[in-house]
């Protein structure tokens, strides 16, 4: 082989390590600008939605809040109301049907009155 091959040679293998090394540092240079296009990207595709979850963070916040004071209304308020409002309820109740029977006796009572007091109608007015 003579010199001029050899170099040719040399130069090609040369040429081609090069030209490798310059694709590998192109490549990683294009990666890196395509990383940062992209996180550059997202950042400002996410940036809307982590202020929208920010905010329904503080809405359940708020929500959570009163459903607490909702919780101890009912709590203190409204149910002591209306367990009494149930236990008038269920007296009345009970002194309405324990008294249902002495209702009737007493229909029964006033019918007779009325019978007798229109038989003694009947005997004043004979009388008289």
């Amino acid at each position: 082989m003579t010199n001029e091959e050899l170099l040719s040679a040399i130069s090609d293998m040369l040429d081609e390590k090069l030209d490798q090394k310059l694709d590998e540092k192109l490549e990683q240079k294009l990666d890196e600008k395509l990383d940062q296009k992209l996180d550059e990207k997202l950042d400002q595709k996410l940036e809307p939605l982590k202020n929208s979850i920010t905010t329904m963070q503080h809405d359940i916040y708020e929500i959570k809040d009163k459903q607490q004071q909702m919780g101890l209304v009912l709590e203190n308020d409204v149910l002591p109301r209306l367990q009494n409002i149930e236990s008038c309820y269920i007296s009345t109740y009970d002194r309405y049907k324990n008294s249902v029977d002495d209702y009737e006796v007493m229909k029964q009572d006033i019918d007779l009155l009325k019978k007798v007091v229109a038989e003694h109608s009947e005997k004043l007015q004979k009388i008289s």
